[in-house]
């Protein structure tokens, strides 16, 4: 896998994800500029990826950005197409219950605002 430094990563967070909606965002749970380097290996829903990451094991992460309900199969199928067979970069921001929400990036691409422009979700507000 790639490795990307941490200033580059850091410089790569979008806004946040609940800006749109007025909702504040979680407090943040993982140090800024923690960055792990990933591959997707099961997708259980269209907002949640399972990764084995290197040095850091197997996480559930919902990919933060996305925001709405993802729309069943479709959502599923679109996050599998983007992220199955790549390294990934996570940038962890805070945990979830059992998840770690989590920017994923493409290279510079945002897997989740990627997936908000391209129209698999749905227009509503996150829910957490």
């Amino acid at each position: 896998m790639r490795s990307v430094p941490a200033a580059l990563a850091v410089l790569l967070l979008p806004a946040s994800a609940g800006a749109d909606c007025g909702l504040p965002e979680p407090r943040r749970s993982f140090s800024n500029g923690t960055v792990w380097l990933c591959e997707a290996i099961d997708w259980p829903a269209g907002d949640t990826l399972t990764l084995r990451c290197d040095n850091n094991g197997i996480h559930r992460v919902r990919v933060r950005g996305t925001g709405e309900r993802v729309r069943g199969h479709q959502g599923t199928e679109a996050l599998r197409r983007r992220t199955q067979g790549i390294d990934l970069t996570v940038l962890p921001r805070h945990r979830a219950r059992d998840l770690v929400v989590a920017d994923v990036l493409d290279g510079a691409i945002n897997i989740g605002e990627a997936l908000s422009g391209g129209g698999v979700l749905r227009a509503a507000c996150a829910t957490r």
